[in-house]
């Protein structure tokens, strides 16, 4: 379930216009005054410039910089696309040589920002939105390894609100931070969804998990991705999807390691449960977001 090791290969070194190149000067002379006179250009001009042994530029010029439409090429990378005032702007495309991706779309001072699409090497493909040449915004991530992401980014990390496909089996929706699974979510897997909160890629804390085909349910507490100590089995036989589900009639276990050490608790052990301040939140939170998200969530 770790998604850092399988986007890690997508971050992004973006180049930026060499601002200690040589600057380029441009020069015209008028016929009806002074010969030698150096006067700025007032419209764009279409010129080739070889700036050094390996790097050229053919587009147009204004005032000595690069305005509309220009190549540049270079060994670091090379850039087709509009330019204002010798900056990046517009639309366009970077091809970076040393990283071995390839950026279409929009940009704005020298930087991606706006909608684009960018291929990396391994084979992977982000298509969203970006800011100041990261991936901010909504977005979706195809890895080359064949995972599937699509929601949002911040500052080139998966983080808010989206939904990963790991396979044609298993699916999650929900909370990701700093490219991890973390926060309440919904995992669907072979007939089996669980519904909870999580750190790490790990279930963590409160959740349910729904036995689909067995018509049964878990719910507990997990820590590092097992079930411990007092649960709540939840027997779904006559489920209609009306939130119906009684769970004062539903088996009280003690877990220890997602295994079922103790079936039934001793009488003063169920009281004190049932007075606790887990179960009430167990039993709360199942009416109020476990129940209705199993009913509701269609992946």
């Amino acid at each position: 379930m770790i998604i850092n090791s399988a986007i890690s290969s997508t971050k992004d070194n973006s180049i930026h216009n060499n601002n200690n190149k040589k600057k380029i000067f441009l020069s015209s002379k008028t016929n009806n005054t002074n010969s030698n006179s150096e006067i700025v250009n007032q419209t764009p001009k279409k010129e080739k410039i070889i700036i050094s042994e390996n790097t050229v530029y053919e587009g147009y010029i204004k005032d000595n910089k690069f305005e509309g439409y220009g190549e540049y090429h270079s060994p670091k990378y090379n850039y087709i696309g509009f330019y204002t005032s010798g900056k990046k702007n517009g639309k366009g495309k970077l091809e970076d040589l040393s990283e071995n991706s390839i950026y279409f779309g929009d940009f704005k001072d020298n930087m991606k920002d706006g909608f684009g699409e960018e291929k990396y090497k391994d084979g992977s493909i982000y298509k969203g939105q970006f800011k100041q040449n990261m991936k901010n915004g909504n977005g979706k991530l195809i890895l080359a390894g064949g995972g599937r992401y699509e929601g949002i980014f911040k500052d080139d990390k998966i983080c808010g609100k989206g939904k990963f496909k790991f396979n044609q089996k298993k699916y999650y929706i929900g909370d990701w931070n700093n490219n991890e699974i973390s926060g309440y979510g919904i995992i669907f897997e072979e007939n089996i969804k669980h519904i909870g909160y999580y750190e790490h890629n790990l279930k963590q804390g409160l959740g349910c998990t729904f036995y689909i085909e067995q018509k049964f349910g878990i719910l507990g507490k997990w820590q590092n991705d097992f079930i411990e100590g007092n649960a709540i089995l939840i027997n779904m036989k006559n489920d209609n999807h009306n939130n119906k589900i009684n769970l004062d009639n539903e088996i009280i276990v003690k877990m220890k390691r997602a295994e079922i050490i103790k079936m039934n608790l001793d009488e003063d052990e169920l009281i004190i449960f049932k007075r606790s301040k887990d179960y009430k939140d167990m039993t709360k939170l199942f009416y109020e977001k476990f129940y209705p998200d199993f009913i509701n969530q269609i992946i």
